[in-house]
């Protein structure tokens, strides 16, 4: 047993762990592949536009706002879903998301500064871009969450 012992202090533990990862293989949870496995059924992004539907780059124009966009969006929208026990994102009315939008939007110029002066005074909108698969394909929807003016 002290032989043993002496064997696990000095690194034998590390041995044992790689024996057992080598005979259990990759099995859940065990593996890093099973979190990539199964893909959301659609997946969405972000983005800006003028009032002529222009995209607007974001990090040139508000900088390093790109980032936390989407995380406002779906921080927003969870705040709702738990109120209203909705446990699936896909099952979000719309008017929530859009509600949801309007605030990350106003956020976005109260926050970050436009560095373009052609866009100042002009309309903006955020809109929320869906992939999703339908039939084999891939199917991309534009809906406008929100407008409002720099």
């Amino acid at each position: 047993m002290p032989l043993l012992y002496a064997i696990l202090q000095r690194g034998g533990l590390f041995f044992v762990m790689v024996a057992l990862m080598l005979t259990i293989k990759e099995q859940f949870p065990f593996s890093n592949f099973p979190m990539y496995s199964v893909l959301p059924d659609s997946t969405i992004c972000l983005q800006l536009t003028d009032a002529q539907e222009k995209v607007i780059p974001i990090v040139p124009v508000f900088g390093g706002a790109i980032t936390v966009l989407k995380k406002q969006l779906n921080n927003e929208i969870k705040v709702v879903q738990s109120k209203i026990a909705i446990k699936k994102r896909d099952d979000v009315p719309p008017e929530v998301t859009r509600a949801a939008g309007a605030k990350v939007l106003r956020w976005l110029l109260t926050h970050f500064k436009c560095n373009d002066p052609k866009l100042i005074g002009q309309a903006i909108r955020l809109q929320q871009i869906t992939f999703s698969v339908k039939d084999g394909r891939v199917v991309r929807e534009v809906e406008t969450l929100a407008e409002d003016c720099i």
